[in-house]
């Protein structure tokens, strides 16, 4: 794997565990509990988001394209802010849409997987098939020669 493929499955990797953490920093901070240290893992996990949201904005190639679907992120990014009035903290649960990305990960190991096992099945049933051609074949040759054993015992035999 190249180097820049790495980083970019490394940052995903973070988003999605910056988005596990986000919910019971939500729910603590819904309950009313904000100690410094919550605060600062909010505004870590924030700026996790907002790394993940700049660097796929740079690596893509057309950029409007990409601002038109990613607008959630986006949006994610500027709603979840955590310096936000109280009012909004509940949105910051909306981070767990990140999760969603799993999705597309499963649904790539799926797709895998099953182009395997029909590539394992195909490939069984021709070999099942080319070696029943094979063993047709080799009883052919056994026949011919002990018809020719047999001929030439019979000749053996008329000296």
């Amino acid at each position: 794997m190249s180097r820049p493929f790495q980083s970019v499955w490394l940052l995903h990797a973070t988003v999605i565990l910056a988005a596990l953490a986000s919910v019971p920093l939500t729910v603590a901070q819904l309950d009313g509990e904000d100690t410094p240290l919550m605060v600062a893992v909010d505004w870590v996990i924030w700026t996790i988001f907002v790394v993940d949201f700049l660097v796929m904005l740079t690596l893509a190639r057309r950029r409007g394209e990409h601002l038109r679907r990613s607008w959630f992120s986006a949006a994610l990014v500027i709603l979840t802010f955590p310096a936000m009035p109280t009012l909004l903290q509940g949105l910051r649960i909306a981070r767990v849409a990140q999760l969603l990305r799993l999705l597309r990960l499963v649904a790539l190991v799926i797709m895998l997987t099953g182009i395997g096992l029909v590539s394992t099945i195909a490939g069984s049933v021709t070999a099942y098939f080319v070696s029943q051609e094979e063993n047709a074949e080799l009883r052919d040759i056994r026949n011919r020669l002990e018809r020719i054993e047999q001929l030439v015992r019979a000749q053996h035999e008329q000296r």
